[in-house]
């Protein structure tokens, strides 16, 4: 269910989507959850437009407000890992003239 819920809705297979739009009409508070979730994701991805700070405020109430608050702790670390940036290159050691890693 939580594989299904993160789906983009356009990759759903029929017989998903049908089921993912049941439960949300069913359990409404699911939609509001799953939205959060992928707004943290965008921003995670830095696909967002939203804010950070924007976005916690947001958990208030939620089922998420306990991960928020968990940011919160160490908020500092968080902030930069959202703001550096990052590649997913390699990463080549430093060789020394006799072979050795530096």
């Amino acid at each position: 269910m939580a594989r299904l819920l993160q789906t983009d809705q356009k990759e759903l297979a029929e017989v998903d989507r049908g089921f993912v739009d049941t439960l949300l009409a069913d359990v409404p508070v699911l939609g509001d959850v799953r939205d959060l979730a992928h707004r943290f994701a965008a921003l995670v991805r830095k696909q967002g437009t939203g804010t950070l700070d924007d976005w916690m405020a947001a958990t208030a109430g939620t089922s998420l407000e306990g991960f928020a608050s968990g940011l919160r702790k160490d908020l500092a670390t968080v902030r930069a890992a959202l703001e550096t940036p990052w590649s997913t290159g390699l990463v080549r050691p430093a060789w020394s003239r006799d072979g050795s890693i530096d």
